[in-house]
């Protein structure tokens, strides 16, 4: 996930000069479903609104369907999602 979330978690200043992080108010964000084929440099791109397990799965049988015969390997990044019971036969 993007996230617009201008809170500062660590940095370096000044002793008693802050640093100042304009915010919108907003935390918007934005939730991408992207692999990269490190063979031919081809990037496949996904985009959803709602990121759940079947949206996962959708995006696992996208990948599977474009590499017919193939196994494609993933990095995962360990999230609960990738874990789901929906998940579990693929």
């Amino acid at each position: 996930m993007i996230r617009d979330d201008p809170a500062i978690g660590r940095t370096w200043f000044l002793k008693g000069q802050q640093n100042v992080v304009p915010t919108y108010g907003k935390h918007w964000g934005d939730k991408l479903l992207d692999t990269l084929d490190y063979e031919s440099g081809e990037i496949h791109c996904g985009h959803a609104i709602q990121y759940d397990a079947k949206q996962f799965l959708e995006f696992l049988e996208e990948i599977v369907a474009h590499y017919p015969g193939e196994r494609p390997v993933l990095t995962l990044d360990n999230a609960r999602i990738h874990h789901a019971q929906l998940i579990q036969p693929f």
